[in-house]
């Protein structure tokens, strides 16, 4: 949390706090814990301004933090982060929650960043829709394209304070065509479409 000040709270709490604190009542802890609360809603920070990364994938290199480049290094307290094709146009965009803590209380505001990203490469979509006793979470979709076999799980709470949709989105690079998508529900019923078209996004659903 970024407050007025960049004094940090955070070295206190790993160094000190977590060794401190036990379930007995203990009346010196109290006051000394009662003032290190009030230096914090008096400009301390915890972590503070620190920027966001953003990593690309280097296919057999690793990852590396392009976040100035694609300017995402923002500097402001993200607590939430969505990763979703919000547009529909095949690339993902940014949901990137700001919060501000600087009172007693805070504010949160909504950063929609799109991607517009250039790109030749194919890509596949699938929206899963459940019914009544089946939800689209647990499920397994499963692409084969050439020798490839793709495979991605609907889960959820894998974001703090957040929720993707239950749409899942594969990359396909130089490929052009893929030959079954298939999604396996939780309940063992098993969609499947044949020579599904590429770039764009299919409806799946239990029946």
């Amino acid at each position: 949390l970024s407050r007025d000040s960049a004094k940090d709270y955070c070295t206190t709490f790993w160094r000190h706090d977590i060794y401190s604190g036990n379930s007995k009542s203990n009346p010196v802890l109290g006051e000394f814990f009662v003032d290190l609360h009030a230096q914090l809603h008096g400009g301390c920070s915890w972590n503070g301004f620190e920027h966001n990364v953003f990593y690309l994938n280097l296919p057999g290199e690793g990852f590396v933090n392009v976040a100035f480049l694609l300017g995402v290094s923002h500097e402001f307290d993200s607590r939430m982060v969505v990763g979703a094709d919000f547009d529909a146009d095949g690339r993902p965009d940014l949901l990137v929650t700001q919060l501000s803590a600087k009172n007693r209380g805070s504010s949160e505001l909504l950063h929609l960043i799109k991607n517009n990203w250039e790109t030749s490469g194919s890509w596949i979509g699938v929206r899963l829709r459940g019914r009544p006793g089946i939800s689209p979470l647990g499920a397994m979709v499963k692409i084969k394209t050439g020798d490839k076999t793709l495979i991605h799980p609907v889960t959820s709470g894998d974001s703090l304070w957040a929720q993707h949709p239950a749409i899942v989105h594969f990359g396909l690079g130089n490929l052009k065509t893929v030959e079954t998508l298939e999604i396996n529900w939780g309940n063992g019923e098993t969609t499947r479409i044949e020579n599904p078209k590429v770039n764009q996004y299919h409806l799946a659903q239990p029946k």
